[in-house]
């Protein structure tokens, strides 16, 4: 399930936004996603439901979608804290987790 390809250190990446859409782009590229676009929308509707950044300068964004081919964990660290949410909540480690949506709803627990 982890797969030392979706591990990034030091990403100058300065934002939530471009950090999704990097790492998803980085697992449809392996073959974890069929569509990017469509993964990208779940965990965007997910981030505005409730702020995955948990505390501690980690964030948890996922999303079950129907374009998870393989479950998946993405890692990116930051080269300097970034603001994830309106709260001003700091983050420099973010895990990323892809679903399938037809897994058992604790599957990414």
């Amino acid at each position: 399930m982890i797969d030392e390809s979706l591990i990034v250190l030091d990403s100058a990446l300065i934002n939530k936004k471009s950090i999704i859409h990097y790492l998803s782009e980085k697992a449809k590229k392996l073959g974890y996603l069929k569509n990017s676009a469509n993964y990208i929308e779940a965990v965007n509707k997910r981030e505005e439901e409730f702020s995955t950044a948990i505390g501690y300068d980690v964030s948890i964004p996922h999303g079950k979608s129907k374009e998870v081919i393989n479950p998946f964990i993405c890692f990116l660290r930051t080269n300097q804290p970034i603001e994830w949410d309106t709260n001003g909540n700091p983050v420099e480690l973010v895990f990323m987790l892809g679903v399938p949506e037809e897994s058992k709803t604790t599957f990414h627990l």
